[in-house]
């Protein structure tokens, strides 16, 4: 696969991103789509209507360039991943890594395939994907995995202004870093979590790629993961 065509994919999902770390004003609202996600609207969803979930969660993971998604069924399928048996945000997928590095690339790939299944969402995940098509001239797969990047990582961008009264959405911490990632962030200089009006959230320092000079901040609202934590241990 050429260099130039993985290259035009992450220019296409950075693209999505970049007004979002350049414009911290930005309305990510319209006036017929919110964005920010109605976590207990979403929740319902995944318990009484479980047919609904489903049924995205396929046409998720079969998408190409002739699927569409509205906002509210994004979100649905993204945040509501974590309302299911499968949750563990906490979990990583470090077996695929050693894989992919020891160049054992259709066993990764078997691997990671077999573990979307049971999450769908992971950006890690897609992320390994990403490479492994890439790596193995799947130009298909390769399609498949940007556009459904695309989707989640345009999604996040939208859930908020990334401020500390309006932070962005994930339910898994390894998200953001992948999401500053594509964002063109240069350096991440520190994390902390922090409560908010918003929830609990993580606060990200960090400098972009093509300006060393200033000092930007996120914030991303952590509820999801940290709950899920809290009843690991009650």
């Amino acid at each position: 696969m050429k260099k130039a065509f993985i290259l035009s994919a992450v220019i296409a999902i950075s693209a999505l991103l970049s007004s979002s770390v350049q414009a911290f004003a930005q309305d990510t609202e319209t006036k017929t789509v919110k964005y920010t996600p109605d976590l207990k609207a979403i929740e319902k969803v995944v318990n009484k209507d479980r047919a609904r979930y489903d049924s995205l969660t396929e046409s998720f993971l079969k998408m190409d360039s002739t699927t569409v998604f509205t906002p509210e069924e994004v979100a649905i399928i993204y945040y509501g991943y974590a309302f299911t048996s499968h949750y563990a945000p906490y979990g990583n997928y470090d077996n695929i890594r050693e894989l992919i590095q020891k160049e054992d690339l259709e066993k990764a790939k078997a691997e990671a395939l077999e573990a979307q299944i049971n999450n769908p969402v992971s950006l890690e995940l897609l992320y390994d994907l990403f490479i492994i098509a890439d790596r193995t001239k799947d130009k298909e797969l390769f399609k498949n995995i940007t556009l459904r990047m695309q989707t989640i990582l345009f999604h996040i961008s939208k859930s908020g202004r990334g401020t500390e009264d309006s932070p962005m959405y994930v339910i898994n911490v390894t998200d953001e870093y992948i999401f500053l990632n594509f964002a063109g962030v240069g350096q991440i200089l520190g994390q902390s979590l922090v409560n908010t009006p918003s929830g609990q959230c993580d606060k990200m320092d960090f400098k972009l790629e093509d300006d060393n000079e200033n000092t930007y901040t996120f914030y991303f609202n952590v509820d999801l993961p940290l709950s899920h934590l809290n009843k690991l241990f009650d």
